[in-house]
């Protein structure tokens, strides 16, 4: 089970598992039915998708016709490209970093992580 680490932006040191069974791919926006939320302005909606191939056992990052656009590792995404373990994903203001596992409660990854909901926000455990 991949996640992603919020690096930099309105939502750092927040962690988002993903479900690789979801059909779809999991959504990274700013819309509240987004599997990783971001309160960063910049980010569209619905901004990029990360979609697992379960053909080669790899997780894929797709633009989803974003204003602002999306890079890994300072490229832009064009087309479906690979996510490696370490890798920066951009969109708007925000850096996440890709982990090709989950993290969990009690890693060094995680210490100190917690997510504390803001005023009028949707509750969302990030630490499942």
């Amino acid at each position: 089970m991949a996640s992603v680490l919020i690096l930099v932006g309105p939502n750092k040191g927040e962690m988002f598992p993903f479900d690789e069974t979801v059909p779809d791919g999991a959504v990274i926006g700013r819309d509240p039915d987004c599997q990783v939320q971001l309160t960063d302005e910049r980010v569209s909606r619905h901004h990029a998708k990360v979609i697992f191939d379960a053909t080669d056992q790899t997780c894929r990052l797709v633009d989803m016709g974003s204003v602002n656009g999306t890079a890994i590792n300072g490229v832009k995404v064009e087309g479906k490209p690979i996510l490696r373990d370490g890798d920066t994903i951009s969109l708007g203001q925000s850096v996440l970093r890709f982990s090709e596992r989950k993290l969990s409660h009690g890693s060094k990854d995680y210490e100190g992580m917690q997510h504390i909901p803001r005023q009028k926000e949707r509750f969302r455990d990030t630490q499942a």
